[in-house]
């Protein structure tokens, strides 16, 4: 994200940012996941063993969104990239693993072919 943002650059990061801010606030108020509110919780639900990445991610989730909030407020493009920026990299971790876990139980739900 470049610190020279055009104002109809900024004004679709703002749509998109807010109807990001709807869908997370939806997912949430349907969900009511109570078996996904602690880092043990999401370690048994996707069976990831890496304590670290979870840890960060719980812990800095609030400070992700405030520290977000307030770069959109400010209209710094340079806030909302030193934001956005580390956070994707944990997700991304987050998100192979969980590939990983889920592609061990596929193949154990395959059925064994005689040969």
């Amino acid at each position: 994200m470049a610190d020279d943002f055009s104002a109809e650059q900024w004004n679709d990061l703002v749509t998109r940012y807010n109807e990001c801010l709807e869908n997370l606030e939806l997912i949430l108020r349907q969900a009511n996941m109570r078996e996904l509110e602690t880092v043990g919780d999401v370690k048994t639900a996707t069976n990831i063993s890496d304590d670290l990445l979870l840890k960060d991610m719980f812990r800095d989730w609030q400070t992700f969104q405030n520290r977000l909030a307030l770069g959109m407020q400010k209209k710094s493009p340079g806030d909302v990239r030193q934001t956005l920026e580390p956070w994707f990299r944990r997700n991304k971790g987050f998100m192979k693993q969980l590939l990983v876990e889920t592609q061990k139980r596929v193949e154990h739900l395959r059925p064994v072919t005689a040969g």
